[in-house]
């Protein structure tokens, strides 16, 4: 059976989540897992996208393991997934995992195979282009390593590669504050943001998670001005049309309710 998804994929990625599973991906996000698009924790996979927006997603569960055609895809790789559950969460980076979406299947261990496309077409922000992924699954007698199948060669000058290659402790800071806000340990988030921007004080990821994160504990201004911190960053560096989309962000989800 297909399932179709748009998915926000904020902080380009998106999940595969066991619902009974907490989703700690912490020590999972390595510097080989984001060459290989994917990380792997218990009961949850992570996707790395190329586009920090919406973008298409189709979900196969499949009865038997797929002899596919790897003509048209960029890159694909698979991983191993244990669902106890019987439902599958498929999810955006800052959804709120009880009202996302999510699929029935039965008990068991899933190998997981995800096909990507398109991703040279993404512009140098990493906000228009025609990438897609698909995610086919179906059941394994046991749990194996994650593999690539089909590696994307990088086109050297894009802002995805230049994503893909950043490297730690920034990285991985910020993959720790969004691991613990997914969890809702907002507290938590913000100290790992406040960290990563500590080394670097222009990462504007940070200051985003950060913000979202004080608004959920009530802080409404000190989210403010965290977004006005990513709006001035962008301006500075010449970049009016992300300043202007999270102006109209900040309009939309803080100011419009004063």
């Amino acid at each position: 059976m297909k399932h179709q998804f748009e998915l926000s994929a904020d902080y380009f990625q998106f999940y595969l989540q066991d619902e009974q599973s907490s989703g700690d991906l912490s020590n999972s996000w390595t510097e080989q897992a984001m060459f290989d698009m994917l990380a792997v924790g218990l009961g949850v996979i992570r996707v790395r996208t190329v586009r920090n927006m919406a973008v298409p997603v189709e979900v196969e569960v499949l009865d038997f393991q797929p002899n596919d055609n790897f003509d048209g895809w960029d890159h694909i790789v698979e991983a191993s997934l244990e669902v106890t559950s019987g439902r599958i969460i498929i999810a955006g980076c800052t959804d709120y995992l009880p009202d996302a979406a999510s699929i029935t299947v039965a008990p068991g261990i899933y190998r997981v195979r995800l096909f990507c496309g398109a991703l040279n077409s993404v512009d140098e922000l990493g906000v228009n282009g025609n990438d897609h992924y698909r995610v086919v699954l179906w059941l394994s007698a046991d749990r194996s390593e994650p593999k690539v199948l089909k590696r994307w060669k990088f086109d050297c000058g894009s802002s995805s590669k230049r994503e893909l290659e950043e490297e730690p402790p920034t990285t991985k800071l910020l993959q720790q504050a969004m691991d613990k806000s997914r969890q809702k340990l907002f507290q938590e988030s913000i100290e790992y943001c406040t960290q990563a921007i500590q080394f670097n004080p222009i990462f504007h990821e940070a200051y985003i998670l950060r913000g979202c994160a004080k608004c959920n504990l009530g802080d409404r201004q000190g989210a403010i001005e965290d977004i006005e911190k990513v709006i001035n960053i962008f301006s500075n560096q010449g970049d009016l049309a992300s300043a202007s989309f999270y102006r109209q962000w900040l309009n939309q989800h803080f100011k419009a309710s004063n």
